[in-house]
């Protein structure tokens, strides 16, 4: 096993697993972004555009069933899936009371295997925020056998580290949490590589069967290039990037990529505005990072008196923006 291999050995007991019933999910959710209509928007035209029929869609690493209501607005089931228990049961209580248990089933188990859908009878496969967990080839061998003839596999993800796009010169203190953080917990901590290849690759580490699936889509929205960092990811050096660099891309030959660029210095696709410093740190911990060893280390307090200068203060508000890749592909 190489060192590399040692430093990103999964185990259950991680404390930024998430699987762990340590994680405060309440927050999890309340400090996390929402997916703008216009993601949706782009999924339901290229699902409309190749397979065109809603009757089914099946969700996996749902969580309490985040996107399900957005899926619902088109199809006319959802099913949702996570191994976090608890957070199936919240949601299929409220999703059941909302639109209906003949509408919506939850259940618990991994995404490689599905048995509560039969095969060839979904219209399409999704994750948000997730497929970085699984073990994607087994997912999408699943999707393969699952989706029906023109069915769409549909799968995103934003990066971890959001930074200030709203105060350029406060991007770089904003990414030394982050830092702060990454490089503590890979160090010490061991950490799944699949997230962090994900992560320094924007998903392009996930390839899809071109026997099965045509028509791949890939687009990035990047964040602004005055805040973007080390290879556009949000990161001061040295980046995650340098862990992975040897890790092959496995975009199909003919797959559309579209790069998104930011038409403002201070947008970007996904972000959440009116933030403080201690918004920031909630967030931060959200992602089920050990903050006892960001807010011991020796820059730390020092990085947050220069973040608070910069943004007027303790109770001073700025936008934070995320970087987003979604991948799309329909079965043959």
């Amino acid at each position: 096993m190489t060192t590399l291999d040692k430093q990103f050995q999964h185990h259950d007991a991680n404390p930024n697993y998430f699987g762990a019933d340590t994680l405060e999910w309440d927050q999890y959710h309340q400090f996390r972004p929402s997916y703008p209509r216009e993601l949706f928007e782009i999924i339901f035209a290229y699902h409309k555009q190749n397979g065109n029929e809603w009757s089914l869609a099946a969700d996996f690493g749902s969580g309490p069933g985040t996107i399900a209501p957005n899926l619902l607005e088109r199809f006319q089931k959802v099913h949702g899936s996570d191994l976090n228990e608890r957070q199936i049961n919240l949601g299929k209580s409220a999703l059941q009371e909302k639109f209906g248990k003949d509408r919506v089933e939850m259940h618990v188990g991994a995404a490689g295997s599905c048995d509560w859908i039969k095969d060839g009878s979904a219209d399409i496969f999704t994750s948000a925020e997730a497929v970085q967990w699984f073990d994607s080839d087994l997912w999408i061998e699943e999707a393969s056998k699952k989706l029906k003839p023109g069915g769409t596999l549909a799968f995103w993800y934003y990066s971890p580290n959001c930074t200030i796009i709203s105060h350029p010169e406060a991007a770089f203190y904003c990414n030394k949490l982050f830092s702060i953080l990454f490089e503590s917990v890979w160090s010490s901590e061991g950490f799944p590589r699949g997230p962090v290849e994900a992560h320094a690759l924007k998903l392009r580490n996930i390839g899809i069967d071109s026997t099965k699936f045509h028509k791949e889509v890939r687009q990035f929205w990047q964040l602004p290039e005055n805040v973007a960092g080390v290879n556009g990811l949000g990161e001061n050096p040295p980046s995650s990037f340098s862990l992975v660099k040897d890790c092959p891309e496995r975009i199909a030959k003919d797959a559309k990529v579209i790069d998104q660029e930011c038409k403002e210095s201070n947008s970007c696709f996904l972000q959440r505005s009116s933030w403080t410093t201690k918004e920031l740190l909630h967030y931060i911990e959200s992602l089920g990072m050990p903050m006892d060893v960001l807010y011991k280390h020796k820059e730390y307090e020092s990085t947050m008196d220069s973040l608070h200068q910069i943004v007027g203060g303790e109770k001073g508000t700025f936008t934070v923006g995320w970087w987003l890749s979604l991948v799309m592909a329909t079965r043959t």
